[in-house]
C-alpha cells in the first residue's frame, strides 16, 4: 500500500467512507492506508510509524486547520510547500509528490506555510500573535510531526488540510477539557462547562457551520490520494 494518511479525528475519518475507526488502528479507505492517531503531535508520530511499519511509501497529514490571516475562510483547501515546526525548524514538502497531488485535486489549494502548535489554539488573540511570530497561514498539531517520521525514514510527506476556523473565530471555553483525543465530546463535562458559560451555546451553532465547509472540501479530495 503506496499511501499511508495520518487523521486525527473520528469526524475526520468519516469524511473518508470510514464509519468505524479505532485509535492507532489501520484501515483501507479509497485504496489508501488510513490510521487515526488522535489529536496532538504525540499521537501523530504514533500513527504515522504504525504506517511506516506496514510498508507505506508516502506518508501524508489530512484533515482540519485553524485559519491564521484574513484571506483563508472556512473550507479553504491548504497543499502547504513547508511547514513550520513549534521549534522553529521547517520542513520542507516534497516538491514532486506535492504537484502529483496538485494535479491530482484539480482544485485551487493554498500553498502558504502552515505552522505547528503543542496546543490548541482557541482565541483570536492566539491566532493573531501566531501568525506574527511564525508566518504561517494556518496551524494544526499534528502534521509535522508527521512529517518528521516521514523524515527519518527517508519517505515522501505530504500535508492536505481544510480551514474548520478561521481566524475571526475563538472556540467556546465550554470545550476545554471536554474533547478526548479522538475529538469526541466528553458529555458530562461539556455540560458541566456550558453552566459555568452558557453564552458558549450560542458560538456552537456558526462553528458547526464553519466545520460542514471544511469537511465538504475535504470530502471532494477523499478519493484523490489513492489515484497517486
Amino acid at each position: 500500500m503506496p499511501i499511508g494518511v495520518v487523521v486525527a479525528l473520528k469526524r475526520e475519518a468519516h469524511l473518508l467512507g470510514l464509519k468505524h475507526v479505532e485509535m492507532g488502528k489501520v484501515v483501507s479507505a479509497d485504496g489508501v492506508a488510513v490510521c487515526v492517531g488522535g489529536m496532538g503531535a504525540l499521537h501523530a508520530e504514533r500513527a504515522a510509524e504504525v504506517l511506516v511499519k506496514l510498508g507505506v511509501n508516502v506518508l501524508v497529514s489530512w484533515g482540519c486547520a485553524g485559519g491564521l490571516v484574513d484571506d483563508l475562510e472556512a473550507g479553504s483547501l491548504l497543499v502547504p510547500a513547508r511547514v513550520i515546526g513549534a521549534d522553529g525548524v521547517e520542513l520542507v514538502i516534497d516538491e514532486v509528490w506535492r504537484n502529483k497531488l496538485l494535479q491530482a485535486l484539480q482544485m485551487p489549494a493554498d500553498g502558504r506555510p502552515i505552522v505547528e502548535s503543542r496546543i490548541a489554539v482557541n482565541s483570536k488573540t492566539e491566532k493573531r500573535r501566531l501568525a506574527d511570530t511564525s508566518g504561517g497561514v494556518a496551524v494544526d498539531m499534528e502534521s509535522a510531526a508527521v512529517l518528521r517520521v516521514a523524515q527519518r525514514h527517508g519517505l515522501p510527506g505530504l500535508v492536505l488540510r481544510a480551514v474548520a476556523d478561521s481566524c475571526h473565530d475563538s472556540l467556546p471555553a465550554s470545550l476545554d477539557g471536554a474533547l478526548n483525543p479522538l475529538g469526541e465530546i466528553c458529555g458530562l463535562r461539556f455540560a458541566a462547562n456550558l453552566l459555568r458559560h452558557p453564552a458558549d451555546l450560542a458560538a456552537l451553532w456558526p462553528l458547526k457551520n464553519r466545520f460542514d465547509l471544511a469537511a465538504a472540501t475535504l470530502r471532494r479530495t477523499s478519493g484523490v490520494l489513492g489515484k497517486l
